[in-house]
């Protein structure tokens, strides 16, 4: 086992009314995340989503054969389940991926597009003003 590790971090663009989706902005943080890391989009064999798939309301998270299509990810494993210790749960998951020798990579992501959906509404957000 290799004793380099490595983690990066991203956020793509914040703000309501973006005009654009979220599978886009969650390709764009990926792509940075994973270039901080010092990595390349073939270098990745595992992706994991933190919270759920799907729609809750108005609020869309791509799932991860989503993402894997968008990035051209070549994935050993995956996972976006919701079972666990909350939000830590797909980092605890990708931990064990790697210990595991399943996977060596592993892009572990989260959207949220909130700010974003509230504009979609015709009237006032439920409990809003």
């Amino acid at each position: 086992m290799s004793d380099r590790r490595s983690n990066a971090s991203a956020v793509s663009t914040v703000g309501r009314r973006l005009n654009r989706g979220e599978l886009d902005l969650t390709l764009d943080a990926a792509r940075v995340a994973i270039a901080d890391a010092g990595l390349t989009v073939d270098d990745i064999d595992a992706s994991l989503r933190i919270g759920r798939h799907g729609r809750s309301g108005r609020f869309r998270r791509p799932g991860t054969p989503e993402v894997q299509d968008a990035l051209r990810l070549k994935l050993n494993w995956h996972s976006g389940g919701r079972e666990g210790a909350a939000q830590i749960q797909a980092v605890i998951n990708a931990v064990m991926a790697v210990g595991a020798g399943l996977a060596r990579h592993v892009l572990v992501y989260r959207t949220v597009t909130e700010s974003t959906a509230q504009g979609e509404v015709d009237g006032p957000v439920s409990g809003c003003p």
